[in-house]
């Protein structure tokens, strides 16, 4: 079988992981806030628009053996802003 020829597009997130992590939202230098839910880091503007790093099309396959070098392909754990919030990085 072949997959689909179309794809999804995301629109808006919602949620916020917080049940098993800590100090994981922040604000980047333009003043958004930078949080992670599930397997996507989430920039969220002011007028309540959203950006997504980390998440992506990843390969069905078991999560201990799937090359996560694009894509995360398991529930993001920490999330981390560089001094001069400018970058994020998630794990």
């Amino acid at each position: 079988m072949e997959k689909p020829d179309s794809a999804l597009e995301l629109q808006h997130v919602f949620g916020y992981r917080c049940s098993d992590s800590r100090q994981n939202c922040h604000w980047n230098c333009n003043g958004d806030v930078v949080y992670m839910t599930a397997a996507l880091g989430v920039v969220m503007d002011m007028e309540c628009n959203q950006k997504y790093f980390g998440g992506g099309e990843v390969a069905n396959t078991a999560k201990n053996v799937a090359n996560d070098m694009d894509a995360h392909c398991d529930d993001i754990m920490c999330l981390q802003v560089s001094e001069d919030r400018t970058t994020a990085v998630t794990g």
